[in-house]
């Protein structure tokens, strides 16, 4: 009986020590529901941050060098907003910005890329804990356009194209000062809607 009352003790410090061990992975992997929602707000704002965009007091306005100077130091705050330096590609905050622009324009035939939106339609959390986390994430991006009419000095003819295709990433996200920010970055797969993950495009 002592033997059979030994073996039950052992059976259940073993359970225990799954369970316990379940708990604490589980804890890892996991961050708390209001720290995931705003890390998946950064990985949005971050992948939204890689496209062209006019500001509304650049509609109309030629590109001179002063806007051009403004446009990319205002591009680098919005980066460091939601970036840690590691996160951030010297070619993020360089004049690749202004090419992403003119690149734009010319795809829209004159229009105006005035707005994206973005939404994430993969995520996974595959590491860490406490103030730093990896994840692997898709953001399905929409393109907002419009023509500026100088006459009427306003927008005309908005229109809007969702991409279907996109990057899935592995992003290291750091708790910076109360802020979960961006810390590295590396292209993963791709991920299709409705398709899901592939290894091309």
């Amino acid at each position: 009986m002592k033997r059979i009352a030994v073996g039950i003790l052992l059976v259940f410090a073993l359970i225990g020590t799954v369970l316990t061990y379940s708990a604490f992975a589980s804890d890892a992997k996991h961050p708390p529901a209001s720290d995931e929602r705003a890390m998946k707000s950064t990985v949005v704002r971050y992948a939204l941050e890689q496209e062209a965009v006019i500001p509304a007091r650049l509609y109309g306005k030629t590109l001179d060098l002063a806007r051009c100077t403004s446009l990319l130091k205002a591009h680098a705050q919005r980066l460091q907003a939601v970036a840690t330096p590691s996160g951030i590609q010297p070619m993020d905050i360089d004049w690749h910005y202004l090419a992403l622009i003119r690149g734009q324009l010319r795809e829209l035939h004159g229009a105006l890329p005035v707005a994206w939106q973005g939404k994430v339609v993969y995520w996974d959390v595959i590491g860490g804990g406490d103030t730093e986390y990896t994840v692997r994430a898709a953001v399905q991006k929409t393109l907002k356009w419009a023509t500026w009419d100088p006459g009427r000095d306003r927008l005309m003819r908005p229109g809007s194209f969702t991409y279907s295709s996109t990057s899935a990433d592995e992003y290291t996200l750091t708790l910076v000062a109360g802020t979960w920010k961006v810390s590295s970055i590396k292209h993963w797969k791709f991920f299709d809607v409705p398709g899901g993950l592939s290894d091309a495009p």
